[in-house]
């Protein structure tokens, strides 16, 4: 039996198309389908916790992915715990653990091993759960646009990062209850800083979303 490593992070990519008067059909090398293990796990109270198993697919099939079931999937932590993940009926290749009533996956500081067996194989990934600082205020700018009557508003974040380097945050951001996740959009910050390694641990965390959003 095969055991593999795996990353276990979020991919996000971007694909733009543009539109020609001439249409092509490249031809392409066919590649054998891999396995592709899709999990974003958090320690939100009473949310279901979801990991998805597909396999690949020629770049311009005009379908989703194939989901994969069967597949025995579990995540332990170094504590001893083990959490499941069962297969949901109505959607092939979706996995989900429940929490118990008002209770939530994970613990701050633990290290999780994502453990996916399918067939012969086993893929295995390992990541932790980071700490996060206590939120000292969001605040807002409101600008008019130029020649135009609409406004638009910026939302500033504050923080302190917590003693101790190697923390990284993902400060998300919802408008209308929509997260944005375009790449343009995402917004992350390395201890008390922009980059890691830049030596500003335990500073003020101060990010400002990079880009501009109309609200309604």
């Amino acid at each position: 039996m095969k055991t593999r490593k795996i990353i276990f992070s979020l991919l996000i990519a971007s694909v733009g198309f543009v539109a020609c008067e001439d249409k092509i059909s490249p031809t392409l090398q066919s590649a054998e389908p891999i396995l592709v293990v899709d999990g974003w796990l958090n320690n939100k109270k009473s949310e279901d916790q979801l990991i998805i198993l597909t396999m690949t697919q020629p770049y311009f099939e005009g379908v989703l992915p194939p989901g994969v079931s069967g597949a025995t999937v579990t995540v332990s932590d170094d504590k001893g715990g083990v959490f499941s993940f069962v297969e949901d009926p109505a959607r092939k290749g979706y996995y989900k653990w429940t929490p118990p009533v008002n209770g939530s996956f994970g613990a701050i500081g633990n290290k999780y091993t994502l453990s996916v067996q399918v067939n012969e194989e086993i893929f295995q990934a390992t990541s932790r759960m980071g700490r996060v600082p206590v939120i000292d205020s969001i605040t807002y700018e409101t600008e008019k646009r130029t020649g135009s009557k609409d406004s638009v508003t910026r939302g500033e974040f504050w923080a302190t990062d917590l003693p101790g380097t190697g923390d990284a945050y993902w400060i998300r951001t919802f408008k209308n209850g929509v997260p944005l996740n375009k790449p343009s959009e995402i917004n992350i910050a390395f201890d008390g800083g922009f980059n890691p390694g830049g030596g500003a641990d335990g500073c003020c965390i101060y990010h400002t979303h990079p880009s501009w959003h109309q609200f309604a």
